[in-house]
């Protein structure tokens, strides 16, 4: 989906596979406070940094499995929009079909 604004995801994101999604969707970065703030309260910083480095570890080897080398190759992964999410968009005349028939290039 081009865009001529960079969209910053944050809010709910708490999972490896949501920072995924969020790209995939269009976002440009995204923000995840809570789980890398949950961690520094429960850990000590080496081990909330040991966490971390395996959440990101986790967002690349999904990256691998999607065949996206960057960021913005997840934008060009075919998506399927269903349920709660596919019925709001298509209620603010948002094309779901858009996502599920992109293509990467190349």
């Amino acid at each position: 989906m081009p865009s001529t604004r960079d969209i910053i995801v944050s809010g709910g994101i708490r999972t490896p596979l949501d920072v995924v999604k969020a790209l995939a969707l269009g976002g440009r970065a995204v923000g995840i406070a809570n789980p890398i703030l949950r961690l520094v309260l429960k850990n000590d910083m080496p081990a909330a940094v040991a966490v971390f480095k395996e959440f990101l570890a986790k967002i690349k080897l999904y990256m691998t499995l999607l065949g996206a080398r960057t960021t913005q190759d997840l934008q060009a992964v075919p998506i399927i929009i269903t349920g709660k999410s596919k019925d709001w968009l298509t209620a603010r005349d948002i094309d779901v079909d858009q996502f599920a028939n992109r293509q990467k290039h190349g």
